[in-house]
């Protein structure tokens, strides 16, 4: 069969789909429909948001306090920017907490936040049985670490931008417990990789760039971020003609086991893993700052969506075992379902205060 079949059946589907969302939408223009109960808005206002805690380290020699701050005053500016979530900026200052009390408190405090995100930025250490993210005063282990998020069953995401960071991804293994979903992603892909590291840079520009929507879906991912920096770390090595020193790595099924950003093109894995199973699928679901017609979803209409987005491609992986027709027949069904979750989105009246017309 030939493989622009999907493509004769699909679109004409969603285009349907969506014309018959149209007239709908066209209708409650002319006439405004009920507003929704007080209790819905209030239920909406009161869900609750992200945790983003950002963690400054000690910056040892002069000539990366300024790259430190840089990276700081970049993620001060998104938080101050966007109501999507709430953040903590975790540094050590002569009339706070030392740095280790205030991020500890930060993780207690973010209980019942819809999702944890953890960005440690600064210098780390690993002599191969303890791993550190250095601070001013105490530093924490990576030991520690997880053992203040043991409690934790929302998703939690973990990005150490720093030098030895690898050995935190061994250090998590199994920590979730197949009680909550967990993103750990780090800057180098062991603890002897000891040099300053560059990808918490490219992190923080990555992770807000709608440019990197290599799935066009209308938001950056954690996945698109994590790829878009670990090229662009790479890519300072190579211009620059220095031997690279730093190699990301994620880790989102909890195996203990990273996969460098070059295993992706685009967002699909194409090589396969020794041993274990190729990270990823999580983080393309991860997402700190939602955009376009999905923005206003909710969890369970986002649940549906993945769901059936990683039915969808676990049947691409069965491809090569199945008849044909049963591979599309199944493949049509799926895509059948989830076209029509974004074609009920459209169906809803559009509110008459937010139409503007040219």
């Amino acid at each position: 069969m030939n493989r622009n079949r999907l493509t004769c059946w699909f679109f004409p589907c969603v285009a349907i789909l969506a014309f018959n969302a149209y007239p709908v939408a066209g209708l409650a223009w002319q006439d405004p429909p009920t507003q929704q109960p007080q209790t819905a808005n209030e239920e909406k206002t009161l869900a609750p948001k992200p945790k983003l805690i950002v963690v400054i380290g000690a910056p040892g020699a002069d000539e990366f306090t300024k790259q430190f701050e840089s990276w700081r005053d970049r993620w001060q500016e998104l938080g101050a920017s966007t109501d999507q979530f709430d953040m903590d900026l975790i540094y050590q200052d002569k009339n706070q907490l030392d740095a280790r009390t205030q991020f500890k408190q930060a993780i207690e405090n973010a209980e019942g936040s819809e999702s944890i995100w953890i960005i440690l930025m600064g210098h780390g250490t690993d002599d191969r049985k303890v791993s550190k993210f250095n601070l001013i005063g105490p530093d924490v282990s990576a030991v520690e670490l997880k053992a203040w998020l043991a409690d934790f069953r929302q998703p939690v995401v973990l990005v150490n931008c720093a030098s030895s960071s690898g050995a935190f991804v061994g250090k998590f293994k199994g920590s979730s417990g197949g009680q909550r979903k967990q993103v750990i992603m780090t800057a180098t892909k062991s603890g002897a990789q000891q040099n300053f590291t560059r990808f918490g840079e490219y992190f923080s520009q990555a992770i807000t760039d709608p440019d990197l929507d290599l799935d066009k879906d209308e938001q950056t991912s954690l996945l698109e971020a994590f790829i878009a920096a670990s090229q662009q770390a790479q890519d300072f090595y190579k211009q620059d003609k220095r031997l690279a020193t730093e190699l990301a790595i994620l880790d989102d099924n909890d195996d203990g086991l990273g996969t460098p950003g070059d295993w992706f093109t685009g967002t699909r894995v194409t090589k396969q893993a020794a041993e274990g199973s190729v990270d990823g699928k999580l983080a393309s679901k991860m997402v700190l700052i939602r955009r376009g017609t999905t923005a206003d979803w909710t969890a369970e209409q986002r649940a549906k969506r993945d769901d059936l987005e990683t039915k969808i491609e676990a049947l691409r992986g069965r491809k090569p075992t199945m008849p044909e027709d049963e591979y599309y027949r199944q493949l049509k069904a799926l895509m059948v379902e989830l076209a029509s979750i974004y074609a009920k989105e459209a169906q809803k009246p559009s509110e008459p205060d937010k139409i503007i017309r040219k």
